[in-house]
């Protein structure tokens, strides 16, 4: 298959596909020119795919889904506080309202979109206002550069869509002129695939709901075909040392929770510095800042 970034062709990683259904899915493909990470098919994923909660396996209630997410949710307000504070604020796959619960109190507005539907009630008896789909929300304001957003974030979401290039154009499409994006995905050069070559974890990281992946070159690829935008790269690292070594040794995921007497934050942070330094920090996060009153794929 050829890449849908470059044209380009692809060979096939090393690693199987995490699933707990029938796909047609076999194989995890990366461009040979640009990087891009994804699946050789994905008709698994529907129009309503999300909506329906058929990317859990589990279901949590909404306290301990915002438990589990917690942690990555303060991080995110430290990261974009002063970005945000008095600003329009739209989250594009907000999922259980956990980061949007914290913004509202700094923003001007705080709003939503989630295709999937199981948390609405709930954010609506907190006031949160949630869109099901990007459209309905530009519906809403009747896509007027007036009441365009100052800044549009999405967590965790770009590697879940077939056609990246145009959920990034989407997001735009939301901000004022000089407005800000930031988005924050897997790199698929983390230290865990990259550097140590670790069996366990590539065959838990690609998943049948991770379409695309992305490193530092694929993204900036995809961005530099969009006309009247700026970026800039934050390393991200998510997990630490402890996190890594219980992969390396048990070949399982939660060793940041099992082994926290080895999370120093010192330590880990010299160890983020040292992977960012070589691309395989395990998180991109982006900033895409709005030079113009409309983005567009350059010809």
């Amino acid at each position: 298959m050829n890449c849908m970034l470059c044209g380009s062709i692809s060979f096939q990683r090393k690693g199987k596909i995490r699933t707990n259904r029938k796909i047609l899915a076999n194989k995890v493909l990366e461009c040979s020119h640009c990087g891009l990470v994804f699946l050789n098919n994905d008709t698994h994923i529907s129009e309503h795919h999300y909506e329906q909660s058929l990317m859990h396996d589990t279901v949590l209630d909404l306290a301990e889904s915002r438990l589990e997410t917690k942690v990555d949710d303060l991080r995110r307000l430290s990261m974009l506080e002063s970005e945000i504070k008095d600003k329009n604020l739209v989250e594009i796959g907000s999922g259980n309202g956990g980061f949007l619960t914290l913004a509202k109190h700094l923003v001007k507005s705080a709003v939503g979109v989630e295709p999937e539907k199981k948390h609405h009630d709930n954010f609506n008896s907190e006031n949160l206002k949630v869109y099901s789909s990007i459209n309905e929300y530009a519906n809403s304001i009747n896509n007027s550069i007036e009441y365009r957003a100052d800044v549009v974030a999405s967590f965790h979401v770009i590697e879940h869509v077939k056609n990246p290039l145009d959920f990034l154009l989407q997001m735009l499409s939301l901000l004022k002129p000089n407005g800000k994006a930031f988005v924050e995905t897997p790199n698929s050069n983390d230290a865990l695939i990259k550097l140590y070559d670790s069996s366990a974890f590539q065959d838990f990281t690609y998943w049948d709901n991770h379409l695309v992946l992305f490193n530092k070159e694929s993204i900036e690829h995809m961005v530099k075909k969009i006309s009247g935008v700026t970026f800039r790269s934050i390393p991200v690292q998510r997990y630490g040392i402890a996190n890594h070594l219980y992969w390396l040794a048990n070949g399982k995921p939660g060793g940041h929770k099992k082994w926290n007497f080895l999370d120093n934050t010192s330590m880990n942070k010299q160890y983020q510095e040292l992977l960012a330094d070589q691309n395989m920090n395990d998180t991109l996060f982006y900033e895409f800042t709005k030079i113009s009153s409309e983005c567009k794929v350059a010809q």
